[in-house]
């Protein structure tokens, strides 16, 4: 087995991507919708045997996260062992259990260690939902939004204080990535948030949903994630899939009245080396 890096950029390479990872879709949406949504600094490497390809991993600088996939733990284990000494910066790993468990393992074997709980359930949706309460305040992010979407990424990823006055370039930056986000704003203030990361080959996924923590339990994510579907539907993607931490209960019943069904585990692992 060895590893290769990938050209993406590349017409045929990028076609033989699709075709081996679209049998395998809902769980391949990180490396199928960057694809096709061309993410800055993405770096791509597959794992090889004679000329058939075992697992893709790809690597993505500025969140600096690490998405395998593959149903062959060894390709995994082999991939992440490449590409975390081309990268070490990594901090996260995301991905399908079954690919992104080998994954952590090889990595705190090479010294990082987790700094929070990653399972989470995956959950899938077949259809649009129906319109829900509160719909009519969404509308596609702007660019005036971003200071205010910024912000409220600050409770996905607990890196900088949510009353730190100061919205960092690097925050700016992060906020601007998704292919496409949808906002809900009540009285000029973004309150919640949903995004994708773009169209796979059929389906595409839901992430960063995120509520003020002063404006929960009002069903405000229920609305811009049923926005943000509705935009993509219209679109012709119907299939969506996303995930939740399992512990989040009012999140499952959120994605359950939508028309969201468990199918499956996923993790999110952030990353620290080891002391």
């Amino acid at each position: 087995m060895r590893i290769e890096k990938l050209n993406h950029a590349d017409p045929g390479v990028r076609q033989r991507l699709m075709d081996y990872l679209a049998p395998h879709e809902p769980h391949a949406l990180f490396i199928l919708g960057n694809l096709v949504a061309d993410f800055p600094e993405s770096h791509l490497y597959v794992a090889v045997e004679s000329d058939r390809w075992l697992g893709v991993t790809g690597y993505y600088a500025v969140p600096k996260s690490l998405v395998p996939f593959s149903r062959d733990a060894e390709a995994v284990r082999r991939l992440i062992r490449h590409v975390v000494a081309l990268h070490p910066e990594v901090r996260y790993i995301i991905g399908i259990d079954y690919a992104a468990e080998p994954a952590c393992d090889e990595v705190f074997a090479m010294g990082y260690e987790p700094a929070n709980q990653p399972r989470t359930i995956f959950m899938e949706c077949e259809a649009p939902p129906p319109r829900q309460p509160h719909q009519e305040l969404c509308r596609p992010m702007r660019e005036e939004d971003l200071p205010q979407v910024a912000r409220l990424i600050r409770h996905l990823r607990k890196e900088i204080p949510l009353d730190d006055p100061v919205v960092r370039e690097s925050e700016l930056a992060l906020a601007r990535m998704a292919a496409l986000r949808h906002v809900l704003e009540l009285d000029g203030r973004i309150v919640s948030i949903a995004s994708t990361n773009g169209k796979g080959v059929s389906a595409f996924q839901i992430l960063g949903v995120v509520t003020d923590s002063n404006e929960r339990g009002r069903g405000y994510a229920g609305a811009v994630c049923a926005s943000l579907y509705h935009d993509m539907a219209r679109q012709g993607v119907a299939r969506c899939v996303l995930f939740t931490p399992d512990d989040n209960l009012t999140a499952q019943r959120c994605y359950q009245r939508l028309g969201f069904r468990q199918t499956g585990m996923f993790c999110v692992a952030k990353l620290r080396p080891r002391e």
